[in-house]
């Protein structure tokens, strides 16, 4: 299992580069190496909390993971008993270490304390309120707060992703298409963003079709194996936030078809499952099902 790191504060390590990468870069930054495994429960925990820390605090120190997998060595030198494990490097020394998992902010600490300073300011209280915002469709509301909150913030990705968020439920797609080419070319790589860049494209699309639902199911009716009108059918339903409707109408239509036809159902229910993200309930709900199915 490789993870992919877009971050340059954020390194894969492994037994050839652990001396570069983490003993002589720890000469002029802290060196946080986290030893996982992909097996490891408590790791899947840990790691997006690491990983959005340094996403904070990209110039303050760098996350280095190890698979201990793939670096039985290593582990075996830093006498790893059990996993995840976390050290601090600093001047080619181990400063400290933590095991197990712990809450965000006693991670801070951990960190602010073999730093010698404070990271940045934890956001996420503001972002929680602009969520609530969005939640409850106050789109203009929100838009207002990002604004603020992006003056500060300018590389916040989730901040960014919300923005386009509120701009597509707006329907104000040139406006966010503008914003969207004003970023950088290195965060649109970010996945929230590629996400919500997504969804806004396909609000978009939604929009300017010609075709309501009722036509497009008119028009399956009399041709009920055009998988192109399938595909049409399930995005509408996407783009007007229908997600049970879209899932259960592609999920009921994947084992009547064979071949390619099958093949495109599967790509759009993936394509779904990745614009609402791993954690999504309509996600978790409906992948379970798609994989009873799959394998049944």
């Amino acid at each position: 299992m490789k993870l992919v790191m877009e971050n340059k504060n954020i390194i894969e390590v492994d037994e050839q580069s652990f001396v570069e990468k983490v003993i002589d870069a720890s000469e002029n930054s802290l060196v946080l190496v986290d030893f996982w495994a992909p097996w490891c429960g408590p790791c899947k925990q840990l790691t997006p909390i690491l990983t959005e820390i340094a996403d904070e605090n990209k110039e303050r120190f760098i996350l280095a993971k190890i698979n201990i997998d793939e670096n039985q060595q290593i582990a075996a030198q830093l006498r790893i008993q059990s996993i995840p494990t976390v050290f601090a490097f600093s001047n080619k020394k181990i400063l400290d270490a933590f095991q197990g998992v712990l809450p965000k902010q006693k991670i801070i600490e951990f960190i602010e304390k073999n730093l010698g300073s404070s990271l940045v300011e934890d956001n996420s209280k503001d972002l929680d309120e602009i969520k609530k915002l969005i939640k409850n469709e106050e789109f203009e509301k929100a838009i207002g707060v990002l604004d603020e909150f992006l003056i500060e913030k300018s590389d916040n990705v989730e901040a960014l992703s919300m923005y386009i968020e509120c701009l597509s439920n707006l329907s104000r797609f040139e406006e966010a298409e503008n914003f969207i080419n004003s970023l950088s070319d290195e965060i649109k790589k970010e996945s929230k963003l590629m996400s919500s860049i997504s969804i806004l494209e396909l609000n978009k699309k939604n929009e300017t079709s010609a075709s309501t639902l009722e036509q497009l199911n008119a028009n399956h009716s009399k041709d009920p194996e055009n998988i192109d009108i399938i595909i049409e059918i399930a995005e509408k339903y996407f783009a007007e936030k229908k997600f049970d409707s879209a899932f259960d109408f592609l999920i009921k239509k994947y084992p009547i078809f064979k071949n390619n036809k099958q093949k495109k159902i599967k790509e759009s229910l993936v394509n779904f499952f990745n614009l609402l993200g791993n954690n999504n309930e309509y996600t978790k709900k409906y992948r379970k099902i798609f994989s009873s199915i799959m394998f049944s």
